[in-house]
């Protein structure tokens, strides 16, 4: 089993690289799926089913890692206590992994939190991929997480989609000089009363580095840009929180309209023994629910600055984008 380490280092001339998050670029050889587990709630039972996808033409080794959410949990040794997939993924192979940490993580049921997939050419050495980056292979992750009643299993799901993070598509507070050190999400709503009416609205960050201690803000307002409220979260090394949005601002409260959040990280510290060349970086997600159904909606960050040419055209002065 491959001891792997997560290191989130930012070359200077690929620093526009992090806004690969705001397309689909979803392949790498560690992708980050920010929700999952296996929990009973109340009356239903939460479940996550996960597909992944061999992007190369030789057989992969996957490895998994499950986080815990909460700020007490520590997560820090992840990267230590990997479980291998059974089987190898064949070349270019699509695979359904059902209720991927019942499966993998029976000792963790009744947990939620994230995984974190390793991706490793079979025969291969990937604890350096510096070293042997043709064995650090690529896959792409997609999680479906969802309920059903826990009285009756055969009685219908609702549930909704996770992508993988790949792990170069972090937001990092090193990359302020390009505006890409913040994102926001839309589509937060707050009204009616649960159970008979309206929505509420959760969301969740994930501190995507094992060698900082980061402290990421989420600020909240409303559609028209007035300012509600805001909460400052510390995240252990590859901490993780799932909460309400009226944990960050109290008085967020919609009426058949939507606000949003500016998520920024303001704080990192270096862990003792952490790659201090490393970035500091963080994923966040939202989800809005109808009171009335449970049915949620996933909502993704979403970076204020275009795609910069230069990803995708080159930085050679002939290289025109084909329109603007």
């Amino acid at each position: 089993m491959n001891i792997r380490r997560i290191s989130l280092i930012v070359i200077a001339v690929l620093a526009v690289a992090s806004i690969a998050s705001a397309s689909n670029f979803r392949a790498a050889d560690i992708v980050y799926l920010p929700s999952a587990g296996k929990v009973a709630s109340g009356s239903v039972v939460f479940v996550t089913d996960v597909y992944i996808t061999n992007h190369t033409n030789s057989k992969v080794v996957v490895s998994v890692g499950f986080g815990e959410t909460g700020t007490a949990a520590d997560n820090s040794q992840l990267p230590k206590n990997l479980k291998n997939l059974p089987t190898s993924l064949e070349a270019g192979e699509r695979r359904l992994i059902s209720d991927v940490t019942g499966t993998l993580f029976p000792e963790k049921d009744g947990k939620l939190g994230f995984l974190v997939f390793f991706a490793c050419r079979e025969g291969g050495n990937c604890l350096d991929c510096d070293a042997n980056p043709a064995d650090c292979s690529l896959i792409s992750v997609e999680g479906r997480i969802y309920s059903y009643p826990a009285a009756n299993p055969a009685g219908g799901t609702k549930g909704q989609l996770f992508v993988g993070y790949p792990w170069y598509s972090f937001v990092s507070p090193n990359d302020a000089a390009l505006s890409l050190d913040k994102v926001f999400v839309v589509g937060l709503r707050n009204e009616g009363v649960r159970p008979t009416s309206g929505y509420r609205t959760n969301f969740g960050i994930l501190n995507a580095s094992q060698d900082y201690t980061g402290q990421v803000k989420v600020s909240v307002f409303t559609g028209t840009g007035t300012f509600v409220g805001e909460k400052t979260y510390t995240l252990k090394p590859l901490g993780h929180v799932q909460t309400g949005i009226l944990d960050a601002a109290p008085n967020f409260t919609t009426s058949n309209s939507a606000g949003y959040a500016v998520i920024q990280q303001v704080g990192s510290t270096l862990v003792p023994g952490g790659c201090a060349a490393c970035a500091p970086g963080f994923f966040v997600f939202g989800s809005v629910l109808d009171n009335v159904t449970d049915d949620p909606t996933t909502l993704e960050s979403i970076y204020t600055e275009q795609l910069d040419l230069r990803c995708v055209y080159g930085s050679k002065a002939d290289r025109r984008p084909v329109r603007r």
